[in-house]
């Protein structure tokens, strides 16, 4: 404080002027009473600690706030409270503190918590794709990634925004700024679903399928049924263009993905698919790929006449057995004709017939006899051959004249032709003879007789020529000579020649029904005496259509009239 009268300035402890030697403090003139009372003796330590202090500039401090210095102490200061300068008590400077504490952590909170000014521009961009507004988000995104080059999220979003606005070229920009910052056109399912989207309206098909497999690969929600719509709509358009390979690949991924709108419609699609398939490699004599794709469809649903395409073509390439499997099950099928039962009594004769050639005569008689009881306009032989053997050299044919019955045969006439069957079988060479007469012994039951032609003339062993065998004039069997080339037309019903012993082309074919003979009944195979007709054609020449236009339509034809085939 300072002197009143000098204006020397003291600490607050001091009573006099160090200077002057006035004292720094003066009674209060106002309250004569209360003087008068601390000038007794008694009232001397009552007035001592009513006595006020005053500054300068004559502030009051009121003495209620100091403590009475204790008459012992020697410094008076050790006894004072302490006062603020501004005569403010503590407890208000406290309170301004904490409020000041108080407002400096908010505004610290406030600052630190505030949104980056990008992700602000982003979450607006968002907004307006949203909206369908893409002009603005192209221009507040671009703003947005000024702001922040680095961040693959704007980017993503303006990749968005430009497919929106159809700068397909900027969007791929734009993405693959954003995979070098590790987050491909993967990490936003959005925004691949948009480009495949983009693709498919302009007929790049390949390129929005691509966008969607890694998607379904990990199971993201609801990319497999969205890969499974697109692969069925593509699918369809391959197949309307003939593409039947690349449609099979499509629809029997929408099959694995069992998922989509149009998955109840796979295995309908799948039949036409296969359908097509097997008839295109079965006129290309690929017999293996048609069977493949045969067996598949028969996998989706079970048709008669896809069993009997597949008996012809095991047929074709002398495969019996599987060829008779095929149609046995055909023929336990409901919608199977009478043309199937015959067709199986056909091959039931060849396939005994060749076993009784190859020397198994039980079980080749018991073909026989099933192929009779199976249509009973087949005629159970009274002699066949057995143990037979076709050299090219010669040519020559050799074997044993069997008798399958219980009965002796007295009289027996075998002729042998060389035929060319090429050129509608004509014949080459011709031998007959009679392998039992009045100067034979008869051929007794289960008996056997040897026999052996030799023609004598060149001819190549590429299975283009045969011979055919005749028992009383009855044509039994042909017999190629050497394996025929895959995919050469079969032979021609042999032609009826006058002069020679043979009998009309009429009566041939009703001895060759009656032996059992597979002419004109079969599907061809090489040797055969018929023509190569197309592996879906009945015996009659008749097609599987044809057969059964009055049934209801198979899947596969249900889905040809939905495509508009």
């Amino acid at each position: 404080m300072r002197c009143p009268t000098c204006g020397t300035s003291h600490p607050p402890t001091y009573e006099q002027c160090v200077s002057c030697g006035d004292s720094l403090f003066v009674e209060d003139p106002i309250d004569l009473e209360s003087d008068q009372e601390a000038r007794s003796p008694q009232g001397e330590r009552a007035s001592a600690q009513k006595k006020h202090r005053l500054d300068v500039s004559n502030r009051q401090v009121d003495l209620e706030y100091s403590s009475i210095p204790e008459p012992s102490s020697k410094r008076r200061s050790k006894s004072l409270r302490f006062d603020l300068k501004s005569n403010v008590p503590s407890r208000y400077g406290i309170a301004v503190a904490a409020t000041i504490l108080l407002v400096t952590a908010g505004a610290t909170f406030f600052f630190l918590t505030r949104q980056p000014e990008q992700n602000a521009l982003l979450a607006e961009g968002l907004k307006q794709i949203q909206l369908g507004q893409y002009a603005f988000a192209v221009e507040t995104l671009t703003r947005a990634q000024a702001q922040d080059k680095k961040d693959p999220k704007i980017l993503l979003a303006l990749a968005k925004a430009y497919v929106g606005s159809d700068q397909i070229e900027k969007a791929w920009d734009a993405i693959s700024q954003a995979q070098q910052l590790g987050k491909g056109v993967t990490e936003d399912p959005d925004l691949a679903s948009q480009l495949a989207n983009y693709y498919k309206q302009r007929g790049q098909w390949e390129k929005a399928i691509n966008l969607l497999r890694p998607l379904a690969q990990k199971n993201v929600a609801g990319k497999r049924a969205e890969l499974a719509d697109l692969a069925a709509i593509w699918g369809d358009n391959e197949l309307r263009e003939g593409h039947a390979d690349k449609a099979l690949l499509l629809w029997e991924e929408v099959k694995s993905l069992n998922e989509g709108s149009r998955y109840t419609e796979a295995d309908a699609r799948l039949a036409t698919i296969y359908k097509k398939l097997s008839d295109s490699y079965a006129g290309q004599n690929k017999d293996k790929e048609a069977l493949s794709y045969l067996s598949k469809l028969n996998a989706i649903a079970d048709n008669p006449r896809n069993y009997e395409m597949a008996s012809d073509l095991y047929a074709r390439s002398g495969q019996l057995e599987l060829a008779i499997d095929q149609l046995r099950k055909a023929s336990n099928l409901q919608g199977a004709d009478e043309n199937i039962k015959r067709k199986l009594a056909a091959l039931l004769t060849r396939r005994g017939k060749e076993l009784m050639d190859n020397g198994d005569n039980d079980t080749g008689y018991a073909y026989l006899q099933q192929a009779k009881s199976m249509d009973p306009s087949h005629a159970l032989p009274s002699i066949t051959l057995k143990s037979v053997k076709i050299d090219q050299s010669g040519p020559r044919i050799a074997g044993q004249v069997y008798n399958p019955t219980q009965d002796a045969i007295n009289a027996l006439t075998m002729r042998v032709d060389l035929v060319d069957t090429r050129s509608g079988n004509r014949v080459l060479w011709t031998r007959e003879q009679k392998v039992i007469d009045e100067y034979v012994a008869a051929l007794g039951a289960k008996d056997s007789r040897n026999v052996e032609f030799n023609a004598g003339i060149p001819v190549k062993g590429d299975g283009s020529f045969a011979f055919q065998v005749f028992f009383d004039g009855k044509l039994y069997n042909t017999y190629p000579i050497g394996k025929k080339a895959k995919g050469t037309v079969g032979d021609e019903p042999a032609k009826a020649k006058s002069g020679d012993g043979a009998d009309t082309a009429k009566e041939q074919k009703t001895d060759d029904s009656l032996y059992g003979d597979t002419t004109g009944n079969t599907a061809p195979v090489p040797g055969n005496n018929t023509t190569t007709s197309s592996p879906s054609s009945t015996s009659t020449g008749a097609s599987p259509a044809q057969t059964e236009d009055k049934k209801a339509p198979s899947p596969e034809e249900k889905t040809l009239q939905d495509l508009n085939f």
